[in-house]
């Protein structure tokens, strides 16, 4: 051990994995605290109060009985189930799956796709439990959902397909066919514009929430979980990667946030550096279990050490500004989709992908200042500004807790969270 790790200002690494274990309990014990119960029959509701947006994605007002996997009950039901037996904490899993009960009680959601519709419910709803809407979502996804990202579309509902035991390719199919139809050949590869907006709304896009990206990792997928569906959806995937490559500017840190009228760089998991750092770790671990990939591992690794060096930079900026102007400066927390949980979730991976130890102590660094900053878990930024406390997936505690989880190495099953494993 160096003999700055033995200094007694400087936290050991074992120390610090105690605080990271401790504050994810704290985070499970706030999501059993604030459950909201009405009953405890089996026609008992069980909910948390979540914020709702308006249209422009403000918070507007906190309340119960949203479904979705994304910022309500799905998403916090699926993180208790998560770390509820890494934790040996069983009840956390009977709360989760009350909760699950609860929704396949209540009308279906209006929308469809993976992150705020049925097909995330669905997702997280225990084995065996019949959803009565269920029927309703339809075989011919391709005409139920307009979008092509991960988000509300159709790569979404096919990185879903690929979690679910019983699907058949029969239904992943018709997905990969209309997502060629869909794609728009580019200066560089294949992009999707979004046929949901018009002008310059409608451009496609890169990164993982609506871009590029997300489409070529749940198309990878389904070529690993269906092989006969591999030539199509790898090539496919392939054009998708090329759009992305073309973007990348390590100069500005990654790949761009194309939605507004000028492009951002950005390190996040939604758009930016994070999202293509985590699908690019997942691609280069199906090559090593034996995918037959048409791309090289060498351009992927590349365009990972890329994404790597931008989330690296960007935590250690954070940090900088937390030191200077202390919690006020802690911007959207330690969260999932806007926050700075995803970046250091890639640092951690990327330790071990790329032999990189130092990757992984700069992670643990921060997410120890984070803590020593934010306070209790109740008071935690979220990734929605003027809504701190948020207790969603995606932008609040539940996802925190996940993503510090991972980072404590507490095993749970499935992938890292980064990747919604």
């Amino acid at each position: 051990m160096s003999i700055l790790l033995e200094s007694p200002d400087v936290p050991r690494t074992d120390d610090i994995i105690d605080r990271l274990r401790d504050e994810v309990t704290a985070c499970m014990t706030l999501l059993q605290e604030t459950a909201i119960e009405v009953g405890t029959e089996a026609g008992g509701e069980v909910t948390w109060p979540t914020w709702m947006l308006t249209n422009s994605g403000v918070p507007e007002r906190c309340t119960g009985g949203r479904s979705s996997f994304y910022d309500g009950d799905a998403g916090i039901a699926w993180a208790l189930r998560r770390l509820g037996p890494a934790l040996g904490r069983e009840h956390l899993v009977e709360l989760a799956d009350r909760a699950i009960m609860a929704l396949s009680r209540r009308p279906a959601p209006p929308e469809l796709g993976l992150l705020a519709g049925r097909i995330g419910v669905e997702l997280v709803g225990p084995p065996n439990t019949d959803l009565p809407w269920e029927r309703d979502i339809s075989t011919d996804l391709p005409a139920a959902l307009p979008c092509s990202d991960l988000t509300s579309g159709l790569a979404g509902a096919l990185l879903a397909l690929t979690r679910m035991p019983d699907a058949a390719p029969e239904v992943a199919s018709p997905i990969v066919d209309e997502l060629w139809r869909r794609s728009e050949r580019q200066l560089w590869g294949r992009g999707w514009p979004d046929l949901t907006q018009a002008g310059d709304g409608s451009r496609p896009l890169s990164g993982m929430a609506h871009g590029a990206g997300g489409i070529a990792w749940s198309l990878a997928e389904s070529a690993w979980r269906w092989p006969e569906l591999a030539d199509s959806a790898l090539s496919l995937a392939e054009e998708a990667l090329h759009f992305e490559a073309a973007w990348s500017d390590p100069l500005h840190g990654g790949w761009p946030d194309l939605r507004g009228s000028e492009p951002v760089w950005t390190a996040r998991w939604c758009h930016g550096a994070a999202g293509a750092g985590a699908i690019r770790l997942r691609l280069l671990e199906l090559s090593a279990k034996g995918l037959d990939a048409p791309w090289q591992d060498e351009a992927i690794r590349a365009e990972l050490e890329v994404a790597v060096q931008a989330c690296g930079a960007e935590v250690w900026r954070e940090r900088e500004a937390w030191r200077t102007y202390g919690a006020a400066a802690l911007a959207q927390g330690w969260t999932l989709c806007h926050g700075l949980g995803a970046p250091a979730a890639v640092l951690d991976l990327a330790a071990t992908a790329l032999d990189e130890p130092a990757h992984r102590t700069l992670a643990l660094d921060a997410a120890t200042e984070f803590l020593d900053l934010a306070g209790d878990p109740s008071d935690w930024p979220c990734g929605l500004l003027a809504a701190d406390g948020d207790l969603g997936l995606f932008n609040g505690v539940a996802g925190a807790a996940v993503l510090l989880a991972d980072l404590a190495g507490i095993t749970v099953p499935g992938g890292p969270a980064v990747l919604l494993g």
